[in-house]
């Protein structure tokens, strides 16, 4: 008994608020990259415990020489979710941050001026603060500064108690060798399934 894998190649609904939002800033900011998006999701099994998540996002430009798509950029969920949706959004909410920063002069009058974005120089993210004279924007976005920030320090605290929880796990295991007892927790050393499936409704 313990930990299995399967691999879903999923495409994402293309209104998810994440995705489409991407897929427009893509469009706009990169023509030349005639990007596409490729969805995979780790789905972590456990006959015990509920599935866990993982999306990752793989970028892809066309190599006009060669007339295929090369990986241009990959992009991982930052925690393991509940759900496969939110997994994947974590994933494209990750590109849409890196994406928006790397070209911002180019969407600096869209309506998204206001999102979070990537430093490339600096590695962090921030938010334009907008002038003191228009006080509801700059009350507004100053909200969404705090709540990003309150989002990415609960992540930080789940990845810590995931990695509480797995230490505990293995040290239960140990003590139940120990005792002759099979483990319950051990990654299953297989090659993981891997499915090519739409996304149920």
């Amino acid at each position: 008994m313990g930990w299995t894998l399967v691999v879903w190649f999923l495409d994402s609904d293309p209104k998810a608020f994440f995705h489409e939002l991407l897929v427009l800033a893509l469009n706009c900011c990169y023509p030349d990259l005639q990007a596409t998006l490729d969805y995979s999701c780790t789905e972590h099994i456990h006959p015990l415990r509920r599935s866990l998540w993982d999306a990752k996002l793989l970028i892809k430009t066309l190599d006009a020489t060669k007339g295929i798509h090369k990986v241009e950029s990959k992009h991982l969920s930052r925690v393991s979710r509940a759900t496969v949706k939110v997994s994947m959004a974590d994933a494209a909410y990750q590109s849409l941050v890196f994406y928006r920063g790397r070209r911002f002069e180019k969407a600096k009058y869209d309506a998204t001026y206001h999102y979070p974005r990537f430093m490339p120089q600096e590695r962090a993210w921030t938010i334009e603060v907008p002038d003191a004279t228009v006080l509801k924007l700059q009350a507004q976005v100053l909200l969404t500064s705090e709540l990003t920030f309150k989002v990415i320090k609960l992540e930080d605290e789940l990845r810590c108690e995931r990695e509480l929880l797995e230490q505990e796990q293995r040290e239960a295991d140990d003590l139940r060798a120990e005792l002759g007892r099979p483990k319950v927790h051990q990654r299953i050393r297989s090659e993981p399934i891997l499915m090519d499936a739409a996304l149920e409704e």
